[in-house]
């Protein structure tokens, strides 16, 4: 194992945890589940790269592949609403959160 995946597995468990604290703390505010969430995301962006980084089987590399592509436009969707709602810890509008998830229909899984 390579030193970018170990720092790609550091990064991954950071963020999980710092992910798992902002949920404990403060998992009634909106804006903190976003946030949490889109750590989450971050995290699988990482596990997606070392995925990539390490895998031989071709399906395993798939599944890196569709990590390392989809994770980091879930987790700018959950920067957007969570900039949206951090400020006053309003609730997003369903049309909205409908609007910003749209392009992940389009996906050929």
């Amino acid at each position: 194992m390579n030193t970018e995946s170990w720092l790609l597995g550091f990064a991954a468990v950071i963020n999980i945890i710092m992910g798992l604290i902002a949920m404990v703390r403060g998992h009634r505010h909106v804006s903190t589940r976003y946030f949490a969430i889109s750590a989450f995301w971050v995290s699988a962006w990482a596990v997606g790269d070392v995925i990539l980084l390490m895998a031989k089987d071709p399906s395993i590399v798939r599944l890196g592949a569709i990590l390392f592509y989809v994770a980091p436009m879930l987790t700018a969707l959950f920067l957007v609403l969570f900039s949206y709602s951090f400020p006053t810890n309003k609730q997003v509008r369903l049309a909205t959160r409908v609007v910003l998830t749209e392009s992940l229909h389009y996906w050929d899984w």
